[in-house]
């Protein structure tokens, strides 16, 4: 049996910024989440070396998986920059408005 404090991968990326994005869109939805892999992502300034992982407690895995389906199906190609609808521009390649938290328009609905 796994601990509920143990982390487990739920997704992987080679770009930093499609992690970011699978983080916020988790932590909007009440699931923590934290990032590993990043610092030698962004040192490294490669796509092809190293890949950084979304890491989450055992007991969220489910749910992160089933929020994880309303993601386009192909994350790594790039979120245009978008206005959400309290009026915030959100830059390229985040789901997530850092203003109120309301989701990118193009997730896949429930």
């Amino acid at each position: 049996m796994k601990d509920k404090l143990e982390l487990i991968c739920v997704n992987s990326y080679t770009q930093a910024l499609n992690a970011h994005s699978l983080a916020q869109l988790l932590e909007s939805n009440g699931i923590q989440a934290m990032l590993d892999g990043e610092a030698v992502n962004n040192v490294l300034a490669t796509n092809w070396l190293g890949s950084v992982r979304v890491m989450v407690r055992a007991v969220d895995l489910e749910q992160a998986r089933q929020i994880m389906t309303k993601l386009p199906a192909k994350l790594e190609a790039s979120i245009a920059a978008w206005t959400c609808a309290c009026g915030e521009t959100v830059d390229e390649g985040f789901v997530v408005c850092w203003a109120c938290r309301a989701d990118w328009p193009g997730l896949r609905p429930d």
